[in-house]
């Protein structure tokens, strides 16, 4: 972000199923120390988990140095992701009474695949399918190669 970013943003979201009551939820991170030409290493998505207790967020290639960032989404009335052990959590927040959106971060030491991270959810409440999950590798920056998170903003 510069100094001409705008003091907010807004999305609109349509939802052809809920017109009456669209429905989404995010969380914006700052972290010092990425490429600011070229942020982004690798992204990818995780539509669904089979086993109904996790929540899987897929393996990314990272750069040592980087940092791995994974956003968990569920939609069962869970009140709580439980982040992966190695992974620090920073958000974690229910959407309209039934939904939750958990974003955790790792630091990558060695360059490769990260492997898979899976988040836990209590199977024996309702649900426990219908999650999806990202994952987006960061690139440190060449002057400064510790990447650090900054601020944490999560938005329903």
């Amino acid at each position: 972000a510069a100094a001409t970013e705008p003091p907010s943003y807004t999305w609109n979201v349509v939802n052809t199923a809920r017109l009456h009551d669209p429905l989404a939820g995010g969380t914006i991170l700052t972290f010092r120390g990425v490429d600011q030409a070229s942020p982004v290493f690798a992204n990818a998505v995780n539509p669904e988990t089979a086993d109904p207790a996790k929540i899987d967020c897929p393996s990314v290639n990272a750069p040592e140095g980087g940092i791995l960032v994974c956003g968990f989404t569920h939609d069962d009335p869970q009140p709580d992701i439980k982040a992966p052990a190695s992974m620090t959590r920073v958000s974690n927040f229910i959407i309209r009474n039934d939904d939750a959106h958990a974003v955790a971060y790792e630091p990558i030491a060695k360059a490769g695949a990260t492997g898979l991270r899976s988040a836990t959810i209590n199977p024996n409440l309702k649900g426990g399918t219908n999650d999806i999950s990202m994952a987006i590798s960061l690139r440190p920056s060449a002057v400064n190669s510790s990447i650090a998170p900054t601020g944490v903003n999560p938005t329903p």
